[in-house]
């Protein structure tokens, strides 16, 4: 999936509608894009690694999907917003099970089907470090993963 801070408001909306409906679905879509504002705080540095098969996955119509990249292209312009993608095809040295976010060397969150677990734990913590530096290995950034996203973004604009 596309990470929470990254999702065009349309993509939440899909996402949280699996789950939630009317009032519901419009607070919680209306709480993630506040808490995207966070991204605009230049006091605070984020990295991304994802996949350029979770851009071209077809849980919502292209046009979304489209939108979708051109949005991530746009934050990969923030001076504080380092955003990575792993090719298609590219050779990555593991695979993560399930989604993490690590926030610094003493906590990480590890996003499950069913809940969200806190580590705080630096052996754990470790484990993620390290994945998370083999998948940023197999990722291009900066200008290379803007002009993929742009390529993607125009690709799924042409299947409308």
């Amino acid at each position: 999936m596309i990470p929470g801070l990254l999702q065009t408001a349309e993509y939440m909306r899909r996402v949280f509608s699996l789950d939630l409906s009317g009032a519901e679905l419009t607070r919680t879509v209306a709480a993630r894009q506040a808490r995207q504002q966070i991204l605009y705080d230049a006091a605070k540095t984020f990295t991304f690694v994802i996949t350029e098969t979770a851009l071209r996955w077809g849980f919502c119509p292209p046009d979304v999907m489209a939108a979708q990249a051109s949005h991530i292209a746009s934050l990969a312009t923030l001076a504080n917003v380092e955003i990575g993608v792993i090719f298609q095809g590219s050779a990555a040295a593991h695979i993560p099970l399930h989604g993490y976010q690590i926030f610094d060397d003493r906590l990480a969150s590890i996003e499950l089907e069913h809940a969200v677990v806190t580590v705080t734990d630096p052996h754990d913590i470790a484990t993620y470090l390290r994945l998370f530096a083999t998948m940023s290995q197999a990722a291009g950034f900066g200008q290379a993963a803007r002009s993929r996203l742009a390529a993607i973004g125009g690709a799924l604009s042409g299947q409308r």
